[in-house]
């Protein structure tokens, strides 16, 4: 959940996902963290072992239309 990777810095919402990761690591399931907008929230969650992120930190949401454009994709 964003509110988690926000406030990342709250030893609480830490905890909390260091649990869920290892979870989720256990279960063999793959587990993608969103709301990521800092390079600190990215350090953070990669040395708690979630490597698969999606946020601001990369890109806003664009259209498949942009997104196509931007990486020269031709349909």
């Amino acid at each position: 959940d964003k509110s988690l990777i926000t406030n990342i810095d709250n030893s609480k919402n830490r905890i909390i996902l260091e649990k869920l990761i290892s979870l989720f690591k256990a279960l063999n399931i793959d587990m993608i963290c969103e709301g990521v907008e800092n390079d600190m929230q990215k350090v953070l969650l990669n040395k708690m072992g979630c490597n698969k992120i999606q946020g601001y930190l990369y890109s806003k949401p664009i259209s498949v239309e942009e997104f196509n454009e931007k990486y020269n994709i031709k349909n």
